[in-house]
Formats: C-alpha cells, sequence, structure tokens
C-alpha cells in the first residue's frame, strides 16, 4: 500500500500492484468497492453498523496480506 487519503468514510487506497486485481478478490470474498483509475475507493453508508465494519476491515486486511 503506498498511500491513504480522504475525508471521513471516503477513503481511497494507492496500491503497490494494480488496483483491478485486488476489487476482483475483494468482490468475490464479498467486499464491494469502487476504483478510481489506480486507486480502490472504499464509500460505506452512513447507516452501516459496527459489525458490518468490522466484517469489511477484516475481509480488506486479509485480502490486502495475500497480495
Amino acid at each position: 500500500m503506498k498511500n491513504v487519503a480522504g475525508l471521513g468514510m471516503m477513503l481511497g487506497i494507492q496500491l503497490d500492484v494494480e488496483a483491478k486485481p485486488v476489487i476482483n478478490a475483494l468482490l468475490e470474498a464479498g467486499l464491494l468497492v469502487l476504483s478510481a483509475k489506480t486507486k480502490i475507493r472504499l464509500l460505506p453508508p452512513l447507516t452501516i453498523t459496527q459489525e458490518e465494519l468490522d466484517k469489511g476491515l477484516t475481509i480488506l486486511e486479509q485480502t490486502l496480506a495475500s497480495l
């Protein structure tokens, strides 16, 4: 991971590798993220629960650790 930038819960994660395969792996694991050129965008709804946040972060951590 190169950089994380954002405002509030809207985050963009700049990766050291191409974003598209990572986005596909996250989708297969059950986490829907967006792409913004070379970044992964996280844009959770304002009504997200702590449990949903924890689950999403776990999926994100496990996927990035497998790179």
